[in-house]
């Protein structure tokens, strides 16, 4: 019995420390997951405004010399999925926002 118990309690702290590998494990992912779409969060703001700038100078020229549209409509369309990656990595950030606090058990926000 003595060695049963023994086993037992060996077998708890060994569970014990899996579980504590487990949590710090994905404490560690949810915050490379928060670093990275942080990143591309601020990549994509760049890439958006300069294609803004890019978008504007294709339509001044377009308006004085009435060539290339395509590469207006090109260059609008760049915009569009410059949007859409932003609010894929949003979302990705909130995600990880979330894995954090639920892994805290408490609200990061008060």
């Amino acid at each position: 019995m003595k060695q049963e118990a023994l086993l037992m309690q060996e077998s708890t702290e060994q569970m014990k420390q899996n579980v504590s590998n487990m949590l710090e494990s994905q404490w560690s992912q949810a915050r490379y997951d928060l670093k990275n779409a942080r990143q591309r969060l601020d990549l994509f703001a760049k890439q958006n405004e300069s294609t803004k700038i890019a978008l504007d100078l294709l339509v001044t020229a377009y308006a004085n010399s009435g060539a290339d549209f395509t590469e207006i409509l090109r260059t609008e369309q760049m915009l569009l999925q410059y949007r859409l990656m932003t609010e894929a990595a949003h979302k990705d950030y909130l995600v990880a926002y979330a894995q954090l606090e639920f892994l805290m058990a408490k609200n990061l926000i008060p």
